[in-house]
């Protein structure tokens, strides 16, 4: 016995078999759902005896797999609330134990590689004074808030110049795939330094994480511009794994009579064979543009031509000239018994549909590999305005402005673009950070609007600030969820 427990095979047993292990064992016992209803029979006294004979002996595992059914599914098979109600038995399960064991072996990669580039862990205190970083915290009777960020200053200007920390966070957020009450994150802070130092701080610490769980290390991590991802991935989270990149079919339309694709923007996907789709399905992704925002959807199924080469099969067709139509089919590179997904609209939502129906139509879980990690960078330093007609911020107040775009901060704020960043893996998003400005003459001559609640902080924040001969490095933000 290991200190995992003992496996008992009674994959093959009968019913009556099985209640006599479990009846007779002074180990836990747990057993598959086909035991549990064994031979068209159910016992219901089976879990409780489970969960019973944990508590009096606290011994072994015994579990029985049957074919298709592995140790990581088995919960699959037990009420969620019985498994929290008997949570140490839970716990003992080998998915359980891989889960605990998985989050401390990346946490000690993290740590050795944050120590190996003169990194210094620092716990900063749960509950401190609210920053504008856009999260909701929770209320506290002391009407603290948590919130590192101040505490991160006063180490840069106490000459703790690259700080690290796995920090507890909590937010009073509605919960979401990838967000809880309660997680974990990496955080990093850094003076001295700029944008590239801070990607290649966590590049070597995310890397090395990987290659502690998976045995391989992943080759360098790409990069791509916020622009970019949304013109070809219609998000600022692609998932690299697959293609489908939206196409952009404005100038091909540029002068059309059909008054659907009379839009600022026209864009479209290739689904690969989708041309023998149902119409029900084909009603099913209209509906479903339609919800995300869309005015409708347009879809082409690529055919043969009667004298060779390629035509369109389309509801609308008939409305379409025979160039727009060969434009249409050379623009995409759509091929016979290919699918054609258009949408035309304003720029950001024509993109906004077009990629949430590929992530639909090709994405898979983030979890199925390979693991494609990106960078994507080169944010909008504002995100439209405010009642009063400010600039408001994409990220947060405190981010510095591109160097390349400081001379339009004034002129023409909404196109300059910020020294924030996001790392992504296969559409999620892993963490995020930004370069805070440490010069105030870079981040005059816009006015921003800070919440109420931060109006007491301006004053000894911007001490702080201007002791400091350079603005500090962003952190990255990952998320740790329970086993």
């Amino acid at each position: 016995m290991n200190r995992l427990g003992m496996v008992v095979d009674v994959a093959h047993a009968t019913f009556e078999t099985t209640l006599g292990v479990l009846e007779a064992s002074s180990d836990p016992v747990m057993l598959s759902h086909s035991h549990l209803a064994g031979e068209g029979r159910t016992h219901p006294r089976l879990l409780a005896v489970e969960h019973a004979r944990a508590v009096a002996a606290g011994g072994g595992l015994v579990g029985a797999w049957p074919s298709g059914v592995t140790s990581a599914t088995f919960g699959d098979f037990v009420d969620e609330v019985v498994r929290l109600k008997h949570r140490f038995v839970d716990l003992r399960r080998p998915t359980m134990q891989a889960n605990l064991r998985l989050r401390a072996t990346v946490n000690g990669a993290l740590r050795a590689a944050m120590d190996r580039q003169g990194f210094v862990e620092v716990e900063t205190p749960l509950l401190w004074a609210p920053t504008p970083e856009g999260a909701r915290e929770f209320a506290v009777p002391s009407r603290l808030h948590q919130s590192p960020q101040l505490a991160k200053q006063l180490l840069m200007v106490a000459g703790v110049d690259r700080y690290y920390q796995i920090a507890r966070c909590l937010r009073d957020e509605d919960l979401r795939a990838d967000r809880q009450f309660e997680f974990s994150q990496l955080d990093i802070e850094a003076s001295f330094v700029d944008q590239e130092d801070i990607l290649g701080f966590v590049s070597e610490a995310v890397l090395d994480a990987a290659e502690a769980v998976t045995g391989e290390r992943p080759g360098p991590v790409p990069r791509m511009t916020w622009a970019e991802a949304l013109d070809c991935y219609g998000t600022d989270k692609p998932d690299i794994r697959f293609g489908m990149e939206l196409v952009d079919l404005t100038a091909v339309f540029s002068a059309t009579g059909f008054r659907a694709f009379a839009a600022p923007c026209v864009k479209a996907i290739v689904l690969e064979g989708g041309a023998s789709s149902s119409r029900s399905r084909l009603d099913g992704l209209t509906d479903r543009a339609k919800a995300l925002g869309a005015k409708g959807l347009a879809w082409f199924k690529v055919v043969e031509g009667e004298g060779g080469g390629t035509d369109v099969d389309s509801p609308v067709a008939k409305f379409l000239s025979d160039e727009e139509k060969a434009g249409l089919v050379a623009t995409t590179g759509a091929g016979v018994g290919d699918l054609v997904l258009t949408v035309a609209d304003e720029y950001r939502l024509t993109c906004h549909v077009l990629g949430a129906l590929r992530l639909e139509l090709g994405g898979r879980p983030v979890s199925e590999g390979p693991y494609r990690y990106l960078w994507v960078v080169d944010f909008p330093l504002f995100d439209g305005v405010d009642e009063d007609g400010n600039p408001v911020a994409a990220h947060h107040p405190f981010t510095m402005p591109h160097p390349d775009d400081i001379d339009r901060l004034t002129s023409d704020p909404a196109s300059v673009r910020s020294q924030a960043y996001d790392l992504v893996l296969n559409g999620w998003e892993l963490g995020s950070g930004s370069v805070r400005p440490g010069d105030q003459r870079r981040g005059g001559g816009v006015p921003l609007r800070l919440p109420a609640r931060c109006v007491p902080l301006r004053r000894p924040t911007a001490c702080r600030v201007r002791r400091r001969a350079r603005p500090p490095g962003g952190h990255l933000r990952r998320r740790g969820q329970h086993p």
